[in-house]
């Protein structure tokens, strides 16, 4: 008798045996599905208000994007990662010839640019 060890067992070597492959923890929210969409509407509305100097927003995204991490697909990550880091890229660039200079929405911007790239 062989013993099973489905934790190392390829995808389509499960399903070659009649094996289901369990679903993959880094992705236990289906793309497009209700709970998605409103987790991404949520996390954009918060990113962008943190991007922008909002404090209270950043601990908002900060535990929104934990969520996201866990339950969306690499590719939504990805593609929501990109469009933050544009955003927060121009934000700093602004916030550096901006006349008033205001330190704290550029740190927050920089704290956002910090979270995202974070392994």
């Amino acid at each position: 008798m062989v013993a099973s060890h489905s934790a190392y067992e390829p995808q389509w070597a499960l399903l070659a045996c009649g094996r289901s492959a369990p679903p993959s923890p880094a992705n236990s929210i289906q793309d497009g599905s209700r709970e998605a969409t409103e987790l991404l509407e949520s996390l954009d509305d918060a990113m962008f208000a943190a991007i922008a100097g909002d404090e209270e927003a950043m601990t908002a995204a900060r535990e929104l994007w934990t969520r996201a991490l866990a339950g969306l697909s690499p590719e939504l990550i990805d593609e929501s990662r990109e469009q933050y880091l544009r955003f927060a890229v121009d934000e700093t660039r602004r916030f550096e010839s901006d006349q008033s200079r205001d330190l704290t929405k550029a740190m927050i911007a920089v704290e956002v640019i910090e979270l995202l790239t974070r392994a």
